[in-house]
């Protein structure tokens, strides 16, 4: 927010000079353009900025002397990630069912709970962890061992292969905020960050398997179209 937070006091002052002109019916014209509407247009896009600050990113970028800037900002993350384990809800409890009528009741309502916003049940979001290319090594580890520490407070767990580079390692972890989150409570959960297409998997050079379902022909056919379909 230290973006935002220098644009308020002008923000408001732009305000009060608006109201001012137009309750003064003052407008002067010059190179053919009317002060007051270019003025309305100047205090919309501050107005916008202003009432959805909240919706931009404002981790600060990686060129501030020292790093001390950014190294804060994932402190603040990390702290964020902590309060989240307050989130965690109560145990089901399923095997204290007295009846199967109660526990066939428990399991549907956690088998069909609609998806939740990452931010929601772990206090970040994808837009607020910033992109690998702005951390150093080190940041990137220090956020991963944090989400990882908080996913298994959530009975989630991480299953990565230990050749993974680490930028590679936080890049696919930080994708997996990009959309709402399926949390059963009560039950273990695993990310193991496959989800069957292996041509547009970022991870599929470290994984076991993808010649199981592909010969390396059609894995590099299916890869080449993939990358000429996001050119187009």
């Amino acid at each position: 927010m230290i973006f935002f937070c220098s644009f308020a006091p002008l923000y408001f002052k732009l305000s009060k000079l608006r109201n001012d002109i137009n309750h003064s019916g003052y407008i002067e014209k010059r190179s053919g353009k009317n002060i007051s509407i270019e003025l309305s247009k100047l205090f919309y896009l501050f107005e916008n900025l202003y009432n959805n600050k909240n919706n931009f990113n404002s981790y600060p970028t990686k060129k501030t002397k020292n790093n001390n800037n950014m190294q804060r900002y994932i402190e603040q993350i990390i702290q964020d990630l902590q309060d989240a384990k307050n989130n965690v809800p109560p145990d089901p409890e399923l095997e204290k069912t007295e009846s199967y009528e109660e526990f066939a009741e428990k399991m549907f309502a956690i088998e069909t709970a609609p998806s939740q916003p990452m931010k929601k049940l772990f206090g970040v979001n994808y837009e607020k962890l910033p992109p690998p290319e702005k951390l150093t090594n080190e940041q990137m580890q220090q956020l991963i061992d944090a989400i990882e520490d908080t996913f298994s407070e959530f009975n989630i767990g991480i299953d990565f292969k230990d050749e993974i580079p680490i930028k590679l390692k936080y890049e696919v972890l930080r994708d997996e905020f990009e959309d709402d989150f399926l949390y059963m409570h009560g039950f273990h959960t695993t990310i193991d960050f496959c989800d069957g297409w292996c041509p547009e998997c970022k991870i599929a050079d470290y994984c076991d398997i993808k010649y199981e379902n592909w010969t390396p022909e059609e894995l590099e056919e299916e890869r080449n179209k993939a990358k000429n379909k996001k050119e187009l």
